[in-house]
């Protein structure tokens, strides 16, 4: 289970607290989020699971992830529509065409007293008629519904329980809340509407054609009409209250052919065929946007929610093996018919949603990098030059290149493992803008020790570059050692400029960049160790210092006392 309630105030938002019962590994735990949070401790331990359930938690914030709970929760309301209330609605609808059918067919015969009496029997069934610009405009009656509040929650716990199981092992849609803000608490309280019009020419719907060839059109004269004669469907969708849809037809009357046959033998089963096939369409697209349009306003709600309430803008999760998949979006980018979308595309239908959001957000920083990057970006990349040990720059090719500390320039895709593993970091950090909350699985991966420290001063300068807050998974005693130190001595920009003149000499660009932002941020560091035991404990960083770095300090302690008595063995 994994809980959420108010801490206090911190400088970026209001701190969170997580509580965890049976999340995988995790028996039990509570976790208070800072500006920087370290989750370390052995592996399969549940740091990543934790990590993970705050992104499923928190994914309204995602762009890209609040489009698959959306896509999860249409597909549950349109089925409810359909049990409720599609019979009603294709009632209403054959009125409408039928009433629009019987027009066209007098048109068609030329007759303007025929034509005035259909249009007095249209109107004494509730049809509205207009004339407007050469067409005749024609429009139904609302067609009203509701989805009550206590089932609608069911269908976004639902919606949200199924996109959190692909993230981590839950047991039901209880197992996981988050307070005081609850996403299925504020689905009950939500007032939101959603006003829209889709317009479609005749064509559009494959039957329409038919019904018109049925009453006798065809040759120029179908084609005009399914042209330029159109229908609209007209949403007033509400969260919380009753929703109305209309179907509006616009006939134009320029498109006729005078002398057609405008009478309808009511016995022509084709016709009545074509009929229903038509109206199944039209009500299969009235359920379909309803059912979008409902389910985009309940995700909105959360996500305004969450941002008024926790003060965050945006959600990245940076995964492991992310050099990987910025290599592909490099490479995919250099391809006509492998571009960015096709990989995301490829990589949601295997992966689980994060790495699919990734690949998104990770293309959409590079593309900010090679069109132009805003301040808070270019401050970001700046900031980020020493920990690359050079600068990433935009190509004349569309390309990515890097430049290394000599000087030398090569293509990003040629660049070493440190490159792409950084990258793999900022390209999504690039696309964030400010107050966003950044969830990192491990970050030292593949770096070399003066790296991990350089990332560990990069990611305590986040808050000060662009407002973002940190939650990293980690088994580097190196990047929790220098949080640590960066959290209880608060060192000046000059004693940050020392440190990478220490373990990075040969680095001289952003160096300043990077020690101000650290020296600005004064990170508020919490740190937690996963034990094998299924607990999560706090561990203050004073404790990290000069005693031990939980579930690292262990295994370098037993790895000397082997290596000693494998020396007195050999003497």
């Amino acid at each position: 289970m994994v809980f959420f309630s108010s801490g206090e105030q911190l400088g970026l938002g209001v701190a969170m607290r997580v509580l965890m019962r049976d999340l995988g590994p995790v028996r039990e735990g509570e976790v208070e989020l800072g500006d920087v949070t370290l989750f370390m401790g052995p592996p399969n331990t549940g740091k990543s699971y934790a990590l993970r359930a705050i992104y499923a938690k928190l994914s309204p914030l995602d762009r890209y992830a609040a489009g698959r709970v959306e896509g999860r929760l249409s597909t549950r309301i349109a089925e409810y529509l359909k049990r409720g209330f599609r019979a009603e609605m294709s009632a209403s609808v054959r009125r409408l065409v039928s009433g629009v059918v019987e027009l066209v067919a007098t048109l068609r015969s030329g007759g303007r007293e025929e034509a005035r009496t259909v249009l007095g029997r249209m109107g004494e069934v509730g049809l509205q008629v207009a004339e407007a610009g050469g067409s005749v405009v024609v429009r139904g009656p609302p067609m009203e519904w509701a989805v009550d509040v206590g089932v609608l929650r069911k269908m976004a716990a639902d919606a949200f329980y199924g996109f959190m199981a692909e993230l981590v092992p839950v047991r039901g849609v209880d197992a996981v809340r988050l307070e005081p803000l609850e996403p299925l608490d504020v689905v009950g309280a939500l007032r939101r509407s959603v006003e829209a019009e889709r317009r479609y020419p005749l064509r559009w719907f494959g039957q329409a054609g038919e019904v018109l060839r049925r009453l006798g059109c065809g040759g120029d004269e179908l084609e005009r009409l399914l042209f330029s004669s159109s229908v609209s469907l007209h949403f007033d969708v509400w969260v919380g209250g009753r929703s109305s849809v209309w179907l509006e037809f616009r006939i134009d009357t320029r498109a006729f052919s005078p002398g057609g046959a405008g009478h309808v033998e009511k016995t022509d089963g084709g016709l009545s065929k074509a009929l229903d096939k038509y109206v199944e369409e039209l009500v299969s697209e009235v359920v379909h946007w309803s059912a979008t349009y409902l389910s985009s306003a309940v995700v909105e709600g959360v996500r305004d929610a969450l941002r008024s309430r926790l003060g965050f803008e945006g959600l990245r999760f940076v995964p492991f093996g992310r050099s990987v998949l910025v290599l592909a979006l490099e490479s995919a980018s250099r391809e006509p018919y492998a571009r960015p979308v096709y990989l995301r595309r490829f990589v949601g239908g295997f992966y689980p949603s994060v790495l699919a959001s990734y690949v998104y957000w990770a293309s959409e920083g590079r593309r900010r990098l090679l069109e132009g990057l805003d301040e808070a970006g270019a401050r970001v990349l700046d900031a980020a030059t020493p920990l690359l040990e050079g600068r990433l720059v935009p190509g004349a090719a569309g390309n990515v290149l890097y430049r290394d500390w000599r000087g030398s320039l090569v293509e990003f895709r040629l660049s070493s493992a440190l490159v792409g593993e950084v990258s793999g970091l900022l390209f999504p950090l690039l696309s964030a803008g400010g107050r966003s909350l950044v969830l990192v699985e491990e970050p030292e991966a593949q770096l070399h020790p003066g790296a991990q420290i350089a990332m560990a001063l990069f990611l305590a300068s986040l808050p000060a570059l662009c407002g973002c807050r940190v939650v990293a998974t980690t088994h580097s005693d190196l990047l929790a050692i220098t949080m640590s130190q960066l959290a209880v001595q608060r060192p000046d920009r000059q004693w940050v400029v020392e440190l990478l003149a220490r373990v990075l000499p040969h680095v001289k660009e952003g160096v300043d960049v990077l020690a101000g932002a650290v020296a600005e941020a004064a990170v508020d560091l919490r740190i937690y160790e996963f034990t094998r035991e299924g607990k999560v404990a706090p561990v203050r960083p004073e404790d990290v210092l000069g005693k031990e770095v939980p579930g690292i300090s262990r295994v370098i302690d037993e790895l000397t006392d082997w290596a000693f008595r494998l020396a007195s063995r050999r003497e």
